[in-house]
């Protein structure tokens, strides 16, 4: 049973070649013709009995086909152009690479925003040995509020001196992007100095 089964497998495999060997015969011209048409009335017919929907996804994707194959020709270079384009854009400008912290460097300000600061002091009417406000700025450079740092709370007298010596000072707003935003401040008062950190 299994040679027979062996012997119609040979046989088989050498028809199928003997086959391939023949010559294609061509399609006569006027059958090549006919079927054209046959094929075209079809599509008339179905077309007149499609519906909207059927019809909108028919013309869907024949502009999908074609904007495909408009497309085909000038994706390769494009996409050439491009890694090309990157290429040398990360080679001659190592600044696009992500910097990375280095220690002991200190950070590098940009102008993107900047922080709030002292401009012109009025008359100082604070007789404190050393005091630290921190204030908050607005947009203006006026004071919005200030505080002690570590919650302290001043007495009566020293918050009209605080209140009466901020009034009279000017600040120079902080920045985001060129544009002025309300920030921080803390000033230093000292007997002799003023010291002012943003």
């Amino acid at each position: 049973m299994m040679r027979h089964d062996q012997d119609d497998a040979i046989q088989t495999r050498r028809v199928c070649e003997s086959l391939r060997t023949l010559p294609v015969p061509e399609m006569p011209p006027l059958l090549s013709t006919r079927l054209r048409v046959v094929a075209s009335r079809e599509r008339a017919r179905r077309l007149r009995r499609a519906t909207w929907g059927q019809r909108l996804r028919s013309a869907g994707s024949a502009l999908m086909l074609s904007f495909n194959n408009l497309m085909r020709p000038f994706a390769i270079p494009a996409a050439g152009g491009l890694a090309s384009a990157m290429f040398l854009f990360l080679t001659l400008v190592p600044e696009a690479y992500p910097l990375r912290a280095r220690a002991g460097r200190p950070d590098v300000p940009t102008p993107l925003s900047t922080e709030a600061s002292f401009k012109m002091m009025g008359p100082i009417d604070i007789t404190e040995e050393e005091l630290v406000l921190d204030l908050t700025i607005d947009e203006q450079g006026r004071v919005l509020d200030y505080s002690l740092p570590g919650g302290q709370r001043p007495g009566k007298a020293l918050r009209r001196s605080i209140e009466n010596t901020v009034l009279f000072t000017e600040f120079i707003p902080a920045t985001a992007f060129g544009q002025p935003v309300s920030g921080k401040l803390r000033i230093s008062f000292h007997r002799r100095q003023i010291n002012v950190k943003g």
